[in-house]
């Protein structure tokens, strides 16, 4: 069953709700198709029906069929905490606070640069990091460790992703966001998603430009800290 999710989500572009409705019709699957289709597949990969599937992104919108990943997948079973913005000398300590309490940090690749890339390496820093492009994998190559996992709903770039699937696995679950970067700008569906889930909202700066549209629960540095080792949903 495994096999035909990917190969239905290839075939119609990744689209959810045309593979929703072969599945649901039960067209009929050349097995050879299939079988030529996995071996191009360059990824380890879970589908919803496994039992190691993340339980928590069953509940996000249109949850993926499929993900593909590289790396340690059992980072995802963590407590995990989402980062916005760019590490630098003066969040760092506080980003080694989380790790210190055990804590998995999520990042989307897309808002991420080289030099954050390179503080997690250096500092072994546990890490999910979400692609749209997984091609954009192939940059970490002998990069990759056990302290990162790189995960997709995509095993190839897709001609047309929909914009509502944007960002969907990094605001898939309804726990903690620190924005740690002053200069973040979160996008209309960025913001709708984290009010409509309530997902618990932190910022380091309380001049941060996205703070005015999702009320974030407390914005002093040293609160910031404290509140979010005493979560009790994860």
């Amino acid at each position: 069953m495994q096999k035909v999710l990917i190969y239905l989500l290839i075939k119609n572009d990744f689209n959810w709700d045309k593979t929703f409705n072969d599945l649901k019709n039960r067209i009929s699957i050349d097995t050879n198709k299939i079988n030529e289709i996995i071996k191009r597949i360059d990824f380890e990969y879970i589908s919803i029906i496994s039992p190691n599937y993340p339980k928590y992104l069953t509940k996000v919108y249109k949850p993926p069929f499929e993900l593909f990943y590289l790396g340690n997948y059992n980072l995802l079973n963590k407590k995990r905490i989402s980062i916005l913005g760019h590490i630098n000398d003066n969040n760092l300590p506080y980003i080694k606070l989380l790790i210190n309490n055990e804590y998995v940090l999520c990042f989307d690749y897309l808002l991420m640069n080289k030099n954050d890339i390179k503080v997690l390496i250096k500092n072994n820093i546990p890490s999910i990091i979400y692609f749209c492009d997984p091609a954009k994998t192939k940059e970490f190559g002998e990069l990759l460790n056990d302290n990162i996992c790189l995960i997709s709903e995509y095993c190839v770039k897709p001609k047309k992703a929909e914009e509502s699937y944007f960002n969907r696995l990094f605001f898939g679950y309804k726990e903690a966001l620190m924005i740690i970067d002053k200069n973040i700008e979160l996008n209309e569906f960025q913001i709708s998603h984290i009010n409509n889930n309530k997902i618990n909202v932190m910022s380091l700066f309380k001049n941060n430009k996205s703070i005015k549209n999702i009320n974030p629960i407390i914005i002093n540095e040293l609160e910031t800290l404290k509140l979010v080792f005493i979560y009790k949903n994860y």
